[in-house]
């Protein structure tokens, strides 16, 4: 097609950029230091319309998800995986012309590449490994740094292994998957499975991103819709298809128009699954590989990047394999809802059953303890919720996510519980919990407790987090205002809170027993685990138990045996916790996935 008039030389200054549509493409033209570049006026991420984004030097930064783009070349600046569809520009007689059916001729047709094979990749954050790897491996390999991309090419044969690239990085490396997303395209005949690829020389062999009916190839143009790719070659008259041999994902192919479409081949639903040997659950499907960023990292470069880089992935809490854990519940939305609704109609029954003779029966001595307790509480379980928020948004896989939130929710609904009797006993006594933040704030039995919540909120290391929260601080907080106060109040005659406390507690024996065994899996996959393990733990008692130890005078207050009744129940808190995380390590020897009885 020939090359068609945009706009008039001087319509476009210098620094700026314009949209039009010529031929059912959205053009976007920008002018830098005086040269005309013509690109595809679409963000490589969601289609956007750069356009609209901001121009700042040669920086053009998308205005949905700040993705950015080096104008002189199109290739990506934030992330550098990312690249614009390129147009070739002249300008004559004062018009800029453009011709939208062909590439810029800043990026050759084709290379000569002999008989050299191997693959194309992409600024990916793990590609450098795979070049190391490909260079320990092919003593021959020559690779060409083209900006954009970098092309591998080896005589005849190329190989690279998943378990050289994990000696590189030292940790695990989902070969096959992340190989594909760094990969746009290969030369030469492809064999890849989860531990190795090899590319080979076939004559006539092409590259798998796009194709001509001759076999030219253009790695580095990208496909309006990025192919995957197959490993057998097939020709004929009018096409030519680059496929895998013994794989299910889909290739491309190119016809002489220029016009592609997909080939499709059936795959089951679920076959990202199919390596469990059995017909996936509701919960397996649910919760499977979500978190595609843990094992590819970011594809932006944000703060919270290098956060999750220090905090979750630099944390001494490690697993080879976070997804070999499962929740023991196997809890999804649709359970959890199903569940928690049960419990719900009880409590609310419970709630509901309170009369105005009910609260006036209670003894002014309780309803002061009352005041000073239950008002309060509900500052801590906040803070409890927060913790578990965190560490599920900390998490390195979307099953510890998804356990983590619906802790959080259980914490609030435990919060909403408590406000929501606070005000049954503010109808009968108007005063009652009008100090609940000042008393958090001063009364000398909370700020112990205040201090340790207030500490595991700056708590930034996730296994840490965990392990304090669910190891230590929540199997006291849930033993002595769940259990023990619970009592205090069957004996002062409330038995409605004492069953209120046992309902929600039931929530509790879950959040202990999915933590413990997800620490089991970690200790067992990665004995090293167990140390930092002990070792927060020997940090956080120390502190929880001085936050028990100075709410003594709750007890003190209305049972009978003082000092010696709050022994009692100090020791039973004690005991308590230390039988939750001896758990831990008197099981990590059993085989993964035995129950603990």
């Amino acid at each position: 097609m020939p090359f068609e008039p945009i706009i008039a030389d001087a319509e476009l200054w210098d620094g700026d950029m314009t949209a039009h549509r010529v031929d059912g493409r959205d053009l976007l033209l920008v002018r830098h230091n005086g040269v005309v570049y013509a690109y595809e006026n679409r963000c490589a991420h969601l289609g956007v319309a750069l356009s609209e984004g901001r121009l700042d030097g040669y920086v053009l930064t998308c205005r949905a998800h700040h993705w950015q783009y080096d104008v002189r070349s199109g290739s990506g600046v934030n992330p550098a995986t990312a690249c614009l569809r390129r147009f070739a520009v002249k300008i004559e007689d004062g018009k800029i012309f453009v011709d939208v059916h062909a590439p810029s001729p800043d990026f050759p047709n084709a290379e000569d590449v002999g008989d050299g094979v191997g693959p194309v990749l992409t600024g990916h954050h793990r590609a450098q490994a795979v070049l190391e790897a490909i260079r320990r491996l092919n003593p021959s390999v020559e690779i060409l740094n083209r900006g954009s991309y970098i092309r591998v090419l080896a005589p005849r044969r190329c190989l690279v292994t998943r378990s050289a690239v994990e000696d590189i990085l030292r940790q695990p490396f989902d070969f096959r998957a992340e190989l594909e997303i760094m990969m746009p395209s290969f030369k030469g005949r492809m064999r890849l499975d989860d531990d190795e690829a090899v590319w080979t020389f076939e004559a006539g062999a092409i590259s798998g991103a796009t194709a001509s009916p001759r076999g030219r190839s253009h790695p580095e143009m990208i496909p309006d819709a990025m192919p995957s790719f197959k490993d057998t070659l097939r020709h004929g008259d009018d096409e030519v298809v680059s496929t895998f041999e013994a794989s299910a994902i889909s290739g491309a192919i190119a016809r002489p128009k220029g016009r592609s479409r997909q080939e499709m081949t059936q795959k089951r639903t679920y076959w990202h699954l199919s390596d469990l040997g059995r017909k996936p659950t509701d919960y397996d499907i649910a919760t499977s590989r979500l978190h595609y960023w843990t094992a590819r990292g970011f594809e932006v470069k944000v703060p919270v990047s290098e956060w999750h880089e220090r905090y979750q992935r630099g944390s001494e809490l490690r697993c080879r394999d976070w997804e070999s854990w499962g929740d023991p519940r196997q809890t999804t939305y649709t359970t959890y809802t199903t569940m928690q609704r049960t419990r719900e109609a009880f409590v609310n029954g419970l709630l509901d059953s309170i009369s105005d003779d009910y609260d006036r029966g209670l003894s002014p001595q309780w309803l002061a303890l009352l005041d000073r307790v239950l008002a309060p509480l509900r500052y801590p379980g906040h803070g409890l919720q927060m913790v578990a928020a965190y560490i599920g948004n900390m998490a390195p896989t979307a099953r510890i996510t998804i356990a983590a939130t619906f802790q959080a929710a259980d914490e609030m609904r435990r919060v909403q519980r408590l406000a929501y009797r606070m005000r049954q006993l503010q109808v009968t006594h108007p005063e009652f919990g009008r100090t609940a933040q000042q008393t958090w704030q001063d009364d000398p039995i909370w700020q112990p407790l205040r201090e340790v919540i207030e500490t595991l909120l700056v708590t930034w290391d996730w296994g840490e987090a965990l392990v304090a929260l669910q190891c230590v601080l929540k199997p006291a907080f849930d033993e002595l205002f769940m259990t023990q106060f619970g009592r205090l109040a069957r004996a002062a005659g409330d038995d409605v809170l004492d069953r209120m406390f046992f309902s929600l507690n039931e929530d509790c024996a879950w959040h202990r027993a999915w933590s413990e065994s997800l620490l089991l899996t970690a200790i067992r996959d990665t004995p090293e685990s167990a140390s930092a393990i002990e070792r927060w733990i020997e940090n956080w008692v120390p502190r929880v138990s001085r936050a028990v130890s100075a709410l003594q005078p709750i007890f003190d207050e209305i049972s009978q045996g003082g000092a010696g009744r709050f022994a009692t129940v100090s020791n039973e808190i004690e005991q308590f916790g230390q039988r939750n995380r001896g758990a831990l390590f008197a099981h990590r020897d059993l085989p993964t996935g035995e129950s603990v009885a």
